[in-house]
């Protein structure tokens, strides 16, 4: 509310708007642009948006915008400001914490890392899976403490298996 009446004290300059009053009927008539004055009523009735019509030239807006006098950069950078002010930091518990560790690798550096451990996992599965499925491959598959190859081959299929798992139980 505060924002919104600030917005009409620097807006409404009384000098340049005594002019357009009409004392006998009480009301302001403003012989301006109807369709763009239609987006800057909208703007006073909503809370700071501003929709121009599409088909309007980007001059013409800005003539009815200086004419009104709305400064629609301050008034926004006015309007984030007190959004950022207002805003309460969110406190995450451990829980949502490690939820978003694991979901979100945006959230942390650790976050990143374990989004990608899980995708090179996901990756040599599915390249294991199409190695396996070749006739020629798939002794290296059977018995994994034969060759030391086929010991890493087994070794990374029960690494990969147990990332998973976790990676399940924790989500």
């Amino acid at each position: 509310k505060q924002w919104y009446q600030r917005r009409v004290a620097i807006t409404a300059g009384p000098l340049k708007r005594a002019k357009y009053f009409n004392e006998r009927e009480g009301t302001y008539y403003f012989d301006r642009n109807q369709e763009i004055f239609s987006s800057i009523l909208y703007f006073y009735q909503s809370p700071g948006t501003f929709r121009p019509p599409e088909y309007f030239d980007a001059v013409v807006i800005d003539e009815e915008l200086e004419f009104f006098e709305i400064d629609l950069v301050k008034m926004t950078e006015d309007y984030d400001e007190e959004k950022r002010r207002a805003a309460k930091p969110v406190v995450l518990t451990g829980k949502e914490k490690v939820h978003r560790t694991i979901t979100d690798p945006g959230y942390n550096r650790v976050s990143f890392v374990w989004a990608a451990i899980d995708m090179i996992c996901i990756l040599i599965t599915i390249t294991t899976m199409v190695v396996e499925s070749i006739t020629e491959y798939k002794e290296y598959f059977v018995d994994p403490f034969e060759t030391p190859l086929k010991m890493g081959i087994y070794s990374l299929d029960v690494f990969i298996n147990t990332f998973f798992t976790i990676d399940l139980l924790i989500k």
